[in-house]
C-alpha cells in the first residue's frame, strides 16, 4: 500500500504534493496552478486551436495540462508517480471527456 500526503492549495481547488518544496511554494505565491505562468503564451506560440490533441508525458499534477484543457484540447497524460497521478486525477476532474490521466 502506498501512503502520501497531499495538500490543497489556497487558491482554487487544486491539490498538490505535501512534500514537494518547489512547486507549492511558486503557486501559493503566484496563485496559479500553472507557477511558471508559461503555458497560455506557449499554446499561442505554437497555434493550438479547441480540439487539437495534446500529450502530456510526466504530467506530474497536470499544472500543465490544464492550460491546454482551459483552452479546449484534448490531453492525454502519462504520470508515473502515484501521489502526483492522484493530484491529476483530482485536478482534472471537471474534463471527463476531454483528459485521460493514466498512471504509466
Amino acid at each position: 500500500m502506498n501512503t502520501f500526503t497531499l495538500r490543497r492549495y489556497s487558491f482554487g481547488d487544486f491539490l498538490g504534493l505535501a512534500d514537494d518544496k518547489a512547486h507549492p511554494v511558486l503557486a501559493e505565491e503566484r496563485k496559479r496552478i500553472d507557477a511558471d505562468g508559461d503555458m497560455p503564451r506557449l499554446i499561442a506560440a505554437c497555434g493550438l486551436e479547441k480540439g487539437d490533441a495534446v500529450i502530456d508525458v510526466g504530467g506530474y499534477i497536470c499544472d500543465t495540462a490544464l492550460p491546454f484543457l482551459w483552452h479546449g484540447c484534448y490531453v492525454t497524460v502519462f504520470e508515473p508517480f502515484v501521489d502526483a497521478y492522484v493530484c491529476g486525477l483530482y485536478n482534472t476532474r471537471h474534463f471527463p471527456e476531454t483528459c485521460r490521466v493514466l498512471n504509466a
